[in-house]
C-alpha cells in the first residue's frame, strides 16, 4: 500500500471514530410510526466501484445495519433465518456456504451466537459489533440458565443508542476492505446516526406514559430495551432459551407479580406461546408479542423493529391499565 493510501485510511477510520462519539444531530428523518423501508435503503447508489464486495450477519438487525451503511457496494448475506432464536440454531453446510465468499463477518458475540465459528471455519474476518458499547451484566437475582452471574448480557442491539456504535463499527470495517467507497459509508454512517438520534427522541417521547407500569416478559433479552426507555420490568419467566424455569423460581416470580400488580406478559415469535399460557392464565395476564429480531413485514428495518416494539409495548400495557 503506497504512503497516500495509508494517510487516506487515517484520516478515514478518524472520521469514523468521531462519529462514534456524537449525541444528537440534524438530518432527514421520517416518522417512526409510518410505514417505511427507511431513506437509507431508499438512497443506496454505487459509487467508485460497481462489483459488491461481500460479508455475512448472524442475525437480522446486524444484517439491516450493515445493509444501509453499504448500501448497493455491499452485499450482506443473513446466516440466521427468520423465525429461529439464536440461542438454538443449528448451522448446517448449506449455511457455511452460502458465507464462504464473504470477507467480513458481523456477530454479537457472547453466548448468542458463537456458533459464527463453526460456520465460517477460516474464512473471512470476524468482527464482534460490540465496540464502545456499555454491556449490562446479569445478576444474582434471578436464573439464568446457562448464563453465570456477572457475565454480559449479548442483547445490546435492542437499545437504539447501540444501533449507532454497531453502525460506526460497520463502516469502519467496510472502509478497511473498499477503500475507494470509504467516502460513501462514511456519509451513509452520519445519515443513519442522525435518523437513530431523531428515532430514539420519538420513541422516548412515545414511552414516556408508560414508564412507570410494571411488565414482565418470556426470556431475559429485554434489559438493553426497558433501559433505554426507563421501563419498568421486573421480571422475565424463562431466563434462557429453551430452559424451562424451576418450582422455585416460578413462585418468586408468581410473588413478583402480585406484588407489582403486573397485567401483561410480552412473550417473542422465535418461541411457541404455550410456554406461558399456564402461568398467564393462572396470574390474569395478558400475552403480548414483542420481537427482539424482526426480518418479518412491518419489521423489515431495524428502525422498524425498534417502532414496532415501542408500539407494541404501549399499547399493551395502556391497554391493562
Amino acid at each position: 500500500m503506497n504512503y497516500s493510501n495509508k494517510l487516506l485510511i487515517m484520516f478515514v477510520l478518524i472520521g469514523f471514530a468521531s462519529l462514534g462519539c456524537q449525541t444528537q444531530s440534524s438530518g432527514p428523518y421520517q416518522k417512526p410510526f409510518e410505514q417505511s423501508s427507511g431513506n437509507l435503503s431508499n438512497t443506496a447508489r454505487p459509487t467508485v466501484d460497481s462489483k459488491p464486495k461481500y460479508v455475512s450477519a448472524t442475525i437480522f438487525p446486524i444484517y439491516s445495519i450493515a445493509q444501509q451503511i453499504g448500501g448497493n457496494n455491499i452485499n450482506v448475506k443473513l446466516i440466521l433465518p427468520s423465525g429461529e432464536s439464536p440461542h438454538t440454531f443449528n448451522p448446517t453446510p448449506a449455511d457455511k456456504l452460502n458465507v464462504e465468499n464473504s470477507e467480513l463477518m458481523f456477530y454479537i458475540g457472547g453466548e448468542l451466537d458463537e456458533w459464527i465459528i463453526d460456520v465460517t471455519g477460516t474464512n473471512g474476518k470476524l468482527v464482534e459489533v460490540n465496540e464502545g458499547i456499555r454491556q449490562l451484566q446479569y445478576g444474582s437475582d434471578q436464573e439464568h440458565g446457562d448464563h453465570k452471574d456477572g457475565s454480559n448480557d449479548p442483547h445490546y442491539w435492542l437499545d437504539p443508542r447501540n444501533g449507532k456504535q454497531i453502525a460506526n463499527t460497520i463502516a469502519r470495517e467496510y472502509a478497511l476492505i473498499d477503500l475507494d467507497n470509504a467516502p460513501s459509508y462514511q456519509k451513509r454512517l452520519e445519515l443513519f446516526n442522525s435518523e437513530m438520534d431523531q428515532l430514539y427522541q420519538d420513541l422516548l417521547e412515545h414511552t414516556q406514559i408508560i414508564q412507570d407500569i410494571p411488565f414482565i416478559v418470556l426470556h431475559d433479552s429485554w434489559s438493553y430495551f426497558a433501559d433505554a426507555f426507563s421501563l419498568n420490568l421486573v421480571g422475565t419467566f424463562q431466563p434462557y432459551g429453551s430452559h424451562g424455569p424451576s418450582p422455585k423460581y416460578l413462585k418468586m416470580l408468581q410473588d413478583k407479580t402480585e406484588n407489582h400488580d403486573v397485567k401483561v406478559v410480552f412473550s417473542e415469535p422465535q418461541y411457541p406461546i404455550e410456554v406461558l399460557r399456564s402461568f398467564a392464565d393462572d396470574n390474569d395476564l395478558k400475552v403480548a408479542t414483542i420481537d427482539p429480531l424482526g426480518g418479518v413485514d412491518g419489521r423489515m428495518t431495524f428502525q422498524e423493529l425498534l417502532t414496532y416494539n415501542v408500539d407494541m409495548v404501549k399499547s399493551s400495557l395502556l391497554a391493562k391499565k
